[in-house]
């Protein structure tokens, strides 16, 4: 009997446990709620825009001068680039400490995304004196963090649940950003396979000169199956 009771109060609290732990994660997991990114990603992709409302986006958003960049008329000729709307990927709340956002603002980069062919490009302005590092120029602490952001975000379409984690990063730096000087953050899948993708990302500076690059390797876990109902990231 003794035994018997042991069993069922075990049963009884494991049970237990797991429905509190189940519940909490439902309800409190999603870091940055209201956010639609966590839910549809995607739906931040804005529809086909004609090529001169892209020269206008570009303007509007004070990038008229990018027109340096090969990158900038290839996108302008290839329909299959969308405008990802930075501005509603992260919540009101949450920007001021986001990087592309808010306290390590790059001046409202504007990113392009080709789900057809896996690429992501994103144009930028490294103007604000909070990411300079001691050496003048800006700390390639950003750089890695960009470059973790955005090899994911090209690869997520590549995934059968849409989302995943960065399972590596290989980072080269060949130099760093100048303050106040453009730059352009280009991000390509290289190969998707069921749970992982490998993508690859270059940063090319104003002047042509390859700053650094990486490669991600794409994973989502075999558990995010089980939690496609909650809507996290």
């Amino acid at each position: 009997m003794g035994i018997f009771s042991k069993f069922v109060r075990g049963t009884f609290r494991g049970g237990l446990y797991l429905t509190s732990l189940g519940a909490g994660f439902a309800l409190c997991a999603r870091p940055w709620p209201d956010s639609p990114l966590f839910a549809k990603p995607m739906e931040l992709v804005k529809e086909k825009r004609s090529r001169d409302n892209l020269i206008q986006h570009f303007k509007s958003k004070g990038y008229d001068d990018v027109t340096m960049f090969d990158d900038y008329q290839r996108i302008l000729n290839n329909e299959n680039f969308r405008v990802i709307e930075l501005d509603q990927m992260i919540p009101e709340a949450h920007r001021y400490n986001q990087v592309t956002q808010g306290l390590l603002n790059l001046n409202n980069p504007i990113v392009l995304i080709n789900r057809k062919e896996g690429e992501l490009v994103m144009f930028g302005k490294a103007d604000n004196e909070n990411i300079i590092g001691h050496d003048n120029k800006v700390h390639n602490g950003i750089i890695t963090i960009l470059l973790d952001e955005t090899t994911c975000f090209c690869g997520f379409d590549k995934l059968p649940s849409k989302r995943g984690v960065t399972a590596k990063l290989d980072l080269n730096f060949y130099g760093k950003i100048q303050p106040n000087s453009r730059f352009v953050l280009k991000t390509k899948v290289e190969e998707a396979r069921g749970r992982k993708v490998t993508i690859k990302g270059t940063v090319i500076s104003a002047e042509g000169d390859r700053l650094a690059d990486a490669k991600c390797l794409l994973v989502e876990p075999r558990w995010f199956k089980y939690f496609n109902w909650v809507e996290l990231f």
